[in-house]
């Protein structure tokens, strides 16, 4: 891949699409976000999300739902009646029995053709979210459903985040996946979906509980996360870690414009002679 300089480094660079350092980067975070996904607060993390996401995809219907996310082994669309399931993740990999090899930047969908489009975490570990988010509304079909489950800042999770890069800068702690993630407000998410002529609904806020991995940590403070992701969930705490924000694509009407060769000319009324008149006028020959 060439290295840009100059004024216009930014623009060339996407114009051709991510370099090699960029596309590593993302291959590093999907595997480090599926390893962390294996671990204790990792696999409750997912159970949390599909259990979610259950109510929410059994009264979507359509021909094809797809799951873009950090790779395509981590399957959230189970309670989805639609048979036709496509996974794509951030690296080269197999999986469902399927091949995908894409770019999430770069679907290779046609545009209006998918029923419903899940992001799972696509958006937090992507190199270009914006560039993503764009692409997912692209091969969404007019009124069709967009899922968005993201990491929020406010939250234990966050503030834990928060602490991991500090150490990062600091050279303290080595800061990976999902803590290494851009945690992005419901705000903000929700001004890119109206960009984008996405109508956002009532989002749904999960994980209250705390964010310790330690085992010791975990086993002495489990009734704690336990009463605080009960509490949570039941007084609808705006501090969970993951929201899951889901809209709906509108199709904005056409109004037909009135070519300026095709109006009426407007001319002052001249008197003309019909045919009956012209008729009476007529002298009789014998």
């Amino acid at each position: 891949m060439p290295k840009y300089k100059g004024k216009y480094a930014a623009k060339r660079r996407l114009l051709t699409g991510l370099d090699e350092n960029d596309q590593a980067r993302r291959v590093d975070k999907a595997q480090e976000f599926q390893a962390w996904c294996e671990t204790p607060l990792g696999a409750e993390l997912l159970e949390d999300e599909i259990q979610a996401l259950g109510p929410i995809l059994d009264k979507l219907f359509g021909y094809h739902i797809l799951q873009l996310g950090t790779t395509a082994k981590l399957d959230v669309l189970s309670a989805s009646p639609i048979t036709h399931k496509l996974y794509l993740g951030g690296s080269d990999e197999t999986a469902h029995g399927q091949s995908t090899v894409a770019r999430l930047c770069a679907l290779p969908f046609k545009s209006d053709s998918i029923d419903v489009v899940v992001l799972h975490h696509a958006l937090d570990f992507a190199v270009d979210s914006r560039a993503a988010l764009r692409e997912a509304v692209r091969v969404l079909r007019p009124g069709g459903h967009l899922i968005l489950i993201c990491f929020q800042p406010w939250s234990l999770w966050g503030l834990k985040r928060a602490f991991y890069a500090l150490g990062a800068v600091l050279s303290l702690i080595s800061n990976k996946a999902p803590w290494s993630g851009r945690f992005r407000s419901e705000a903000r998410l929700r001004d890119w979906l109206a960009l984008l002529d996405v109508q956002a609904r009532p989002n749904t806020l999960i994980a209250h509980g705390l964010p310790f991995e330690g085992h010791w940590l975990r086993n002495k403070l489990q009734s704690a996360s336990n009463y605080l992701a009960v509490k949570g969930k039941s007084f609808g705490s705006p501090f969970g870690a993951v929201t899951i924000i889901r809209g709906v694509k509108q199709s904005r009407p056409v109004t037909p414009i009135i070519l300026p060769w095709r109006r009426a000319i407007n001319t002052p009324l001249r008197g003309v002679p019909s045919a009956r008149e012209g008729y009476r006028g007529r002298t009789k020959v014998s």
